[in-house]
């Protein structure tokens, strides 16, 4: 730029030169003095137009050289500055690789932190869980009180929250192995325990692997001990053990048996022992629908058995005894017949041929309606009650079926009313529900079953009485004690005549 100022000033110096000259001349008139005068005028300002003339190309000289020198400097500083610019980009995009690299390396190392940490977790989870499982195997185990100090291992896991060290799992570990040589075998010792009026007692305590935990007081009282609330002490749960049981422990503790009663249920069954519930807590529960089912029961039962007895003695007529009868007949002995059949009366087939024989002389067909007649008037007798036996057993189940729901209302309007957390409120309505219809099916079973066995009784009764009654017929027909049929319409037209 100052090149170029420089330039412009040198090309408008000669023509602002001239005009200065002109105006000289001009000022000088245009004489011979004058001429003179202008061309020493003219020399003059030649002379000092070289001179500025030379003076201004050396300040161009000067000018392009500093130009030059600047221009020079200029291009020094671009140089630099573009090494440095490439300096810096290439450090920059080293630093861009590392932080790449160093950014992999930061996912890799949260990958395996997170990987890590998951497992520490998972393991956390396994020793809480271990220890939970701990806390539920001393719970309730009589053998926790061989060795309290594992309580208070599990206790203290469960209730510090921080990750357990090293020592802590040691001791957990050590409270599951603790647990195995005491569930292998019968361990007998003396100790303290809550007797069964609640004053702490003393006396021989054995422990039967996890099955069963018996005591023997220093009276000589035996009896079940269990576990306390808390699990640090033992407490008596049934003393009054049956005779055999106790019998078994006695002769154990002593040496003199080798058998001893278990408990696999963990319990459970001493328990169930220790709660009495008989027969009669059974029924309690059942709800008032039991009382209705018990008298069907009764009833039934009574009925059948009455006509178990009844038809019982109606035994079937023998071979034998019909046999005599017709001797009798046949020596046309009617009268001793009667008599034969008098004594038997018994039998309902010999009560039938007594009617058949009080029609002789008589016709055929009157005979067969006589023995008809007979066999229909010994029928009802046959099957007094049996009708009723058969209502009363489909009575039982429906009664059963009624307590099913009504059991099962109970239920629903307590889940209505309290919700699903306590099953134990429930087990009333269910008690009902299933104790109803267990009871009625019991009852109907064996009022169906005896009523079926009755009801073919009275079928072989009724088919010898049948059979009894037509070979009978025929024996009073072969012997002439009765008119066929043909003739008695040819003698009563006779006798009408």
């Amino acid at each position: 730029m100052r090149d170029s100022v420089f330039s412009m000033h040198g090309k408008t110096f000669l023509p602002l030169a001239a005009c200065l000259l002109a105006v000289a001349v001009f000022a000088g008139g245009f004489g011979p003095g004058a001429a003179a005068a202008a061309d020493g005028d003219w020399q003059r300002a030649g002379a000092e137009v070289r001179e500025r003339s030379q003076e201004m190309r050396d300040d161009a000289s000067a000018v392009r050289k500093d130009v030059a020198a600047d221009r020079k400097q200029r291009a020094m500083t671009v140089g630099e500055r573009r090494a440095r610019v490439q300096a810096l980009q290439k450090e920059y995009d080293a630093l861009v690789r590392e932080l790449d690299g160093l950014s992999k390396e930061r996912g890799r190392l949260e990958a395996d932190l997170g990987a890590e940490q998951a497992g520490m977790k998972a393991l956390e989870g396994t020793i809480r869980q271990a220890a939970k499982d701990a806390d539920k195997m001393l719970s309730g185990n009589p053998l926790a009180t061989l060795a309290p100090e594992r309580r208070d291992v599990v206790d203290r896991l469960l209730k510090d929250h921080a990750f357990p060290d090293t020592a802590t799992i040691g001791a957990l570990a050590e409270v599951f192995l603790a647990e195995i040589p005491l569930t292998r075998g019968v361990h007998l010792r003396q100790g303290a325990y809550i007797g069964p009026d609640g004053r702490q007692e003393t006396g021989e305590i054995l422990h039967a692997a996890r099955f069963a935990t018996f005591f023997r007081s220093q009276g000589g009282d035996i009896g079940v001990l269990e576990a306390g609330p808390d699990g640090a002490g033992l407490r008596a749960v049934l003393s009054a053990l049956p005779r055999s049981v106790r019998s078994d422990v006695g002769d154990f503790l002593a040496g003199q048996g080798a058998a001893l009663p278990l408990d696999v249920a963990d319990g459970a069954a001493f328990r169930r022992l220790n709660a009495g519930g008989g027969m009669w807590e059974w029924l309690l529960s059942g709800g008032f629908l039991v009382w209705p089912i018990l008298l069907v029961g009764v009833v039934g039962l009574g009925l059948g058995l009455a006509r178990f007895i009844t038809l019982g003695s109606s035994r079937a007529f023998s071979e034998k005894r019909m046999r005599e009868i017709v001797d009798r007949v046949e020596r046309r002995e009617f009268s001793a017949a009667k008599e034969y059949c008098a004594r038997g009366k018994k039998f309902p087939a010999c009560r039938v041929l007594g009617r058949a024989l009080d029609h002789v002389g008589l016709s055929q067909e009157i005979l067969e309606n006589a023995l008809q007649e007979a066999i229909l008037q010994e029928l009802p007798r046959l099957e007094r009650f049996l009708p009723s036996m058969q209502i009363l057993a489909a009575i039982a189940p429906l009664l059963g079926l009624l307590g099913t729901v009504t059991g099962m209302i109970n239920t629903f309007q307590v889940i209505t009313l309290f919700g699903t957390g306590d099953p134990r409120m429930m087990s009333g309505g269910i008690s009902e529900a299933l104790i109803t219809t267990q009871l009625g099916l019991a009852v109907a079973i064996p009022i169906m079953v005896l009523h079926h066995f009755l009801e073919r009784r009275v079928d072989m009764v009724l088919g010898d009485m049948e059979q009894k009654g037509t070979a009978f017929a025929v024996t009073l027909l072969k012997a002439g004690a009765v008119v066929p049929h043909g003739d008695n319409v040819v003698l009563r037209g006779a006798e009408e005549a």
